[in-house]
């Protein structure tokens, strides 16, 4: 028997808060999640436009659009910082 789609969701939750997992990450922002997270004394937000497949960063008033979820890892950057450096200091907040 396959796990529902509910089980996984759920598992990825728990991998993103438990092991801050950025395949974790990918597929909750990816299903429409949000999350609010910190890094560096900063707040950030991160979500999805499913109307037109954009994913956006924000910090503060200043918002980044990439493509997708493997561009936003591979191109953005937490205060200076490339993302995927600076993901195991993040401070996870509220996942919407």
């Amino acid at each position: 028997m396959q796990p529902s789609p509910f089980d996984l969701h759920d598992r990825m939750v728990q991998e993103l808060y438990e092991k801050k997992s950025l395949p974790a990450l990918a597929y909750l922002i990816e299903a429409g999640r949000e999350l609010e997270f910190t890094y560096r004394g900063r707040e950030y937000f991160l979500s999805r436009d499913t109307q037109v497949a954009y994913v956006s960063l924000c910090q503060g008033e200043r918002e980044t659009g990439y493509g997708s979820i493997p561009l936003l890892l591979e191109q953005a950057s937490l205060d200076g910082v490339p993302f995927r450096d600076a993901w195991p200091e993040v401070v996870l907040g509220t996942l919407f």
